[in-house]
């Protein structure tokens, strides 16, 4: 038998079936295993059964976690976590157990659009806790269309004093099941609850979707189960109409965006400053200004601002 490897999945490795791996796992905590064959790389990982015989975290990465990652120093979780974990606590002393106040999780992909939503957020539902969600390849450890390593997100929330979870997500993720994706948010969620020891805490899940209805329509349709409320603060059914207003919030708020990945680099470049020239220039050959169909993606650099 080749040796166990706690960890699964190193950081690279191409998981070209994680169907089969989730099947393989399960099937094997379904008889009680402490472990199974990895199905790409042959080599014996440890089952979520083996994991929790142990009795904590043994602080290695390992591919079934079921302890949120616990033991792992937090600055090196963005490195190692393989399941959902917190990534950074505006709060220190995690015995805050009798915190009550309701929780809103935002969708956080670090870019201008999360960032504006988190503004928006912050003005509309002041006695609300606001706490970032972030999805990211397990495998790469970056932010999705974003192109951005999760590093980056984890200096956005340090420097915004907010509270960060971790959701990798291994390769497929996204293009397998949405009951699939919808289980790893759920798994964000009961991280919450099961860090305040409070099943009622979540009270809204918010995005910063701006005008696509087929996007809203399938996080209404996915999504909603998993807490009280969606919220869409940005959204505008009239596609467009609120940009001037948005682009006066970005210049209010002093956070300069740049362009993080791009559809079209030759017209709009990486590093690119995100302003009204750039909008203008995208107008001119027909790209939404906001970016909002894919065509390119920001950083908010927040720590570039004179004040939080």
């Amino acid at each position: 038998m080749k040796a166990i490897e706690s960890c699964g999945v190193q950081t690279g490795t191409d998981i070209e079936d994680v169907a089969s791996l989730r099947e393989i796992h399960q099937a094997a905590v379904d008889e009680g295993k402490h472990t199974c064959i990895h199905p790409i790389s042959g080599l014996t990982v440890f089952t979520r059964v083996g994991l929790l015989s142990r009795g904590r975290c043994c602080a290695s990465g390992c591919l079934f976690c079921p302890y949120n990652h616990d033991n792992i120093k937090i600055e090196r979780r963005p490195a190692l976590i393989k399941q959902t974990a917190w990534l950074f606590r505006s709060i220190e002393d995690e015995s805050d157990k009798n915190l009550r106040q309701n929780v809103i999780i935002l969708f956080w992909s670090g870019g201008k659009d999360s960032f504006l939503a988190l503004r928006a957020l912050v003005r509309e539902r002041i006695h609300e806790r606001i706490i970032l969600l972030t999805t990211f390849s397990a495998e790469q450890r970056i932010v999705g269309m974003q192109n951005l390593p999760i590093s980056d997100i984890v200096k956005q929330a340090k420097y915004l004093n907010l509270d960060l979870i971790g959701v990798p997500l291994l390769s497929n993720d996204n293009g397998t099941t949405a009951e699939t994706y919808q289980d790893r948010i759920q798994s964000g969620i009961q991280l919450v609850h099961n860090t305040y020891e409070s099943e009622k805490l979540v009270s809204a899940i918010a995005f910063g979707d701006l005008h696509l209805n087929e996007i809203v329509n399938w996080r209404k349709q996915f999504l909603n189960q998993l807490a009280p409320e969606l919220l869409f603060p940005l959204f505008r059914e009239d596609a467009g109409s609120n940009y001037p207003a948005l682009v006066d919030e970005l210049k209010m708020s002093q956070v300069e965006c740049i362009i993080s990945a791009s559809e079209f680099p030759d017209l709009i470049g990486i590093g690119d400053r995100f302003d009204e020239e750039l909008m203008q220039k995208a107008s001119r050959n027909g790209i939404d200004t906001f970016g909002e169909n894919g065509e390119f993606h920001t950083l908010a650099k927040v720590w570039t601002s004179t004040s939080r």
